[in-house]
């Protein structure tokens, strides 16, 4: 019976799609990109998105459908195949770092489409081509960007220094969610509280999104909780993301938090 349903689903959605069902409820609904829209379908406005770590632009697209800007990066060629073509987004195939100009070694893993990096972390990964990098600073003087909405992180490993290549002396984006797993980070020099203090410093609030450590990199995910940082990890091969709010806007964020919880509870 198991094997018929899921035969069934992939037929009507893909695999892809049904893979993307499953972990939908497996992780009883929760989502951050979820949470992150809501707020800003309670706040409406066509605004400017940076996607750092596009993929295949599942977290870009109900912006550009509500007409925002997209400035997008996405250094795997063959994830870029998939992005799909909107008249609102500049792509560039850019590795984003905290320095300009670096030659580096780029990584694609056949077990999960979702993990190409700057480092071979796990086994799977291979070589498959080599990136020039950019920094977030250098691409909003090229666009000549005065303001961000959302500025979304996820880059397998190296969000810090996406982080730190940009420049928060000059503005300040609304809403910042970066991607934290110390397992990937320590050997690169970090743990998520030097993410979670450097946006603390930048006057955010911080919600720190924890999931169940992963059986391998693919499987379905199942969500724990959301709390304010500083917090520590439940567990510490942890995995989840950063959400940063600006100070004036937390309470507006919270109570669109709670909201959002309500409804995928009773769901």
């Amino acid at each position: 019976m198991k094997t018929f349903i899921k035969n069934t689903v992939i037929y009507l959605f893909g695999h892809e799609n049904a893979r993307t069902l499953k972990k939908f409820f497996a992780s009883k609904g929760f989502s951050e990109d979820d949470l992150i829209l809501k707020y800003f379908e309670a706040n409406p406005r066509k605004g400017i998105m940076f996607d750092v770590g596009v993929h295949y632009g599942q977290s870009f697209i109900e912006y550009a459908k509500m007409g925002w800007q997209i400035i997008g990066f996405e250094p795997d060629p063959i994830n870029r195949k998939y992005v799909p073509k909107v008249k609102n987004l500049k792509l560039y195939e850019n590795a984003v770092s905290d320095q300009d100009g670096l030659e580096l070694s780029f990584y694609r893993s056949r077990q999960s489409t979702g993990i190409s990096s700057l480092t071979p972390f796990e086994k799977h990964h291979k070589l498959i081509t080599t990136v020039k990098t950019i920094t977030l600073s250098t691409v909003i003087e090229i666009e000549r960007v005065d303001t961000i909405d959302y500025l979304k992180i996820d880059i397998e490993g190296h969000d810090f220094f996406a982080l730190k290549g940009f420049p928060f002396s000059k503005l300040q984006p609304e809403i910042i969610m970066c991607e934290f797993e110390d397992f990937k980070t320590i050997p690169l020099g970090y743990t998520y509280k030097d993410m979670a203090n450097l946006l603390v410093c930048q006057d955010y609030d911080v919600w720190l999104s924890e999931w169940y450590p992963l059986r391998r990199y693919g499987a379905e995910r199942i969500w724990r909780d959301i709390r304010t940082y500083p917090t520590p990890l439940f567990d510490g091969n942890a995995n989840g993301n950063l959400v940063a709010i600006k100070k004036r806007n937390g309470n507006k964020f919270k109570l669109s938090m709670e909201s959002y919880l309500s409804t995928i509870k009773n769901a």
